[in-house]
């Protein structure tokens, strides 16, 4: 008989769960990323080094400015918009099993799938790495940012509880304490 324990991330197993899990993750990514690593072709980006600049120029510049501007708008400030923006411009993973789908079903041909491949992979290990030298250079050029751990009123604290986590039990721990203020500390 075959007991299925299903772990939840409440559980006591939870933690366990995930770190038995990640080193399986990350095999499976490597695994993934120097298979389609070997299917470049240098010799196509050779080739049509015009296209495959433009098209690299246009997805990653149009997708990291309309991540940053996202995240910006969202709220989020400091560095936040541009890792996003650095981290989301390049063409995703996902796109290579559509390639292949695409590819297997005669809908495009083997060089719009080289194509696809060679703007993903010219840049993409470069522009991950910016982020902090860029963030750099901008607090050195620019007005630095200055940080806030918490927002705490002018006239102080009193008569307060500080709850480090949040969600439903923080707002239930809140409600038994009755307090006039309840700062959550989300980790």
């Amino acid at each position: 008989m075959h007991v299925l324990k299903v772990l939840s991330s409440e559980s006591d197993y939870g933690y366990q769960a995930l770190s038995d899990i990640i080193p399986l993750r990350d095999v499976f990514s490597l695994l993934f990323f120097t298979s389609v690593g070997m299917l470049f072709d240098p010799q196509y980006l050779f080739s049509n080094l015009g296209t495959v600049l433009i098209l690299v120029l246009v997805v990653m510049v149009g997708k990291g400015l309309i991540f940053g501007i996202l995240s910006r708008s969202f709220g989020y400030g400091n560095v936040i918009p541009l890792a996003t923006a650095l981290g989301l411009s390049q063409v995703g993973e996902f796109s290579f099993v559509l390639a292949r789908v695409g590819i297997s079903t005669n809908s495009f041909s083997m060089d719009f799938y080289s194509l696809i491949l060679t703007t993903t992979m010219l840049l993409t290990p470069f522009i991950s790495g910016l982020t902090t030298p860029l963030y750099a250079l901008r607090n050195r050029w620019g007005k630095p940012y200055t940080f806030q751990t918490v927002n705490l009123p002018k006239e102080g604290l009193k008569d307060h509880v500080i709850i480090a986590g949040g969600g439903r039990g923080g707002e239930i721990y809140c409600r038994c304490f009755a307090a006039d203020q309840c700062l959550f500390c989300y980790s």
